[in-house]
């Protein structure tokens, strides 16, 4: 972790002390705390690049929405070939019954 944990260690040691621990058993239990917190506790600053790659990650909703277009998509170009196949069969049609003797 790349910051010091917001944990004040004097003020800490010296409750311990006022509550009865020797300064060698409240500066021992300050400082183990400290690595202990320092050690497992991730800042702000160490979330950050891992919320920037988060962002830019498809959810459930987004892949939802975009297969729901997808959808729309191919129901408008089926209705299109459609379209232009009747459209084809219509003009030859009519061209042959105007070609037809």
């Amino acid at each position: 972790m790349s910051d010091p944990s917001p944990f004040d260690t004097l003020k800490f040691s010296t409750q311990l002390q006022e509550a009865g621990f020797s300064q060698r058993q409240a500066d021992a239990l300050t400082k183990g705390l400290q690595e202990a917190l320092t050690a497992t506790v991730a800042t702000k600053a160490d979330l950050a690049p891992i919320q920037a790659r988060l962002d830019h990650v498809a959810t459930k909703t987004d892949i939802a929405e975009l297969r729901a277009e997808i959808a729309a998509a191919y129901r408008m170009m089926a209705v299109f070939a459609f379209t232009f196949i009747g459209t084809i069969i219509g003009a030859t049609i009519a061209l042959i019954r105007y070609l037809a003797p």
